[in-house]
């Protein structure tokens, strides 16, 4: 599970097929995260469906707010939930709520194939945050219930990138929205931002790969690399592999750059948020 140690009594993990994902730490030589930013690497498969969970025990530091849970797909933010203060329960993100051609529908978080095409026709913009799944959690006051607005939605279709704009990484998925299944009307809350939209208390970073690409990172080792095979096909002794077998959940240290959570209470604004439990 992901933490921070400098925040104890929160974790976000992701959860695949019934199984939360294996987390592997950043290899050598990759970008420094941002200040109270933790980030790791997961497994994705094409074409399964997957969900964050995000738990807070008694150890929680921030229990007297509301919190807001803010998930973002391929740089693409989404609607967020607000466990309220005192009763932080654990939190379920797995969908996407929005309002299409006259009715509020559902759609399941997935990933799928990226396709990769020229650069004459594949877009560009947007390359750098591909593979990312991000969870910012900003401190705030819940107000009011309000109606759902009369047009939300939300576009993460699948679409083709040029491949000279993933600059060399290593990335064939891209996360996606499932079928829309129609549902009732979900409630919305008006909040407070405590925290700015700019500077979440904690954001967690999880970059999903293929295991192919994983290997390809060195993230985790290859196959043939665990074990040795000589030219006529005899086993070897087992040899050293290019990076550190990774595969338990690690703790990573939180950046202490650009000090502590913002604190200062900001202007009234409106957010739409899903209480959908």
């Amino acid at each position: 599970m992901a933490i921070l140690p400098g925040l104890p009594g929160l974790n976000v993990t992701i959860v695949s097929n019934g199984e939360t994902l294996p987390e592997y730490s950043q290899p050598d030589g990759d970008d420094a995260p941002q200040p109270r930013t933790t980030v790791c690497y997961i497994e994705s498969k094409a074409g399964q469906y997957f969900e964050i969970r995000v738990q807070f025990d008694e150890d929680f530091t921030h229990r007297k707010y509301d919190i807001n849970v803010r998930p973002t797909l391929d740089g693409r933010a989404l609607t967020g939930l607000v466990p309220s203060r005192g009763r932080l329960h654990p939190v379920t993100l797995a969908s996407q709520i929005s309002f299409i051609d006259g009715r509020w529908v559902e759609q399941n978080y997935m990933f799928t194939n990226l396709v990769t095409v020229d650069d004459q026709s594949g877009q560009r913009s947007g390359a750098q945050d591909l593979g990312k799944i991000e969870v910012r959690l900003h401190r705030c006051e819940q107000l009011d219930l309000y109606p759902g607005p009369s047009e939300q939605k939300y576009d993460l279709e699948k679409k083709s990138i040029a491949e000279k704009a993933l600059k060399g990484k290593a990335i064939s998925h891209s996360a996606t929205l499932g079928q829309p299944k129609t549902i009732k009307r979900p409630d919305h809350v008006r909040i407070n931002w405590i925290d700015t939209l700019q500077h979440p208390f904690a954001t967690f970073e999880f970059r999903y790969r293929s295991k192919r690409d994983l290997e390809t990172e060195y993230i985790i080792p290859r196959a043939e690399e665990k074990k040795g095979i000589d030219r006529d096909g005899f086993e070897m002794v087992d040899q050293p592999v290019k990076s550190e077998d990774r595969t338990q959940t690690t703790k990573r240290k939180l950046s202490t750059a650009g000090g502590g959570p913002t604190r200062s209470r900001i202007k009234r604004e409106v957010e739409t948020i899903d209480l959908t439990d």
